[in-house]
């Protein structure tokens, strides 16, 4: 779940991510974002929920890339440990 803030006050946009990393994620979205615009974004790496502010750093069509802002150290080490256990795409 990605919020972004529009004319109209707060919109919460579904998604999917795409790729993980300890520095961002990527995701798609069917609604537009901007470049540049600071989110907040909502995804759970069982059992743990993320609430998380990021900004916009690239679009390429509905592909967008956020760069996560503020991350304390226990969260950036549950997600290098998420990703450190998923299989190798080999």
């Amino acid at each position: 779940m990605v919020v972004t803030l529009s004319q109209t006050g707060y919109v919460q946009l579904q998604g999917q991510s795409q790729d993980l990393s300890e520095a961002g994620i990527g995701v798609l979205l069917a609604e537009e974002i901007r470049v540049g615009d600071v989110v907040t974004l909502g995804f759970t790496l069982s059992p743990v929920l993320f609430e998380l502010r990021a900004v916009v750093r690239h679009r390429r069509a509905c592909r967008y890339g956020l760069e996560f802002l503020g991350l304390n150290a226990e969260q950036k080490s549950r997600i290098g440990a998420f990703i450190k256990d998923l299989p190798s795409a080999d």
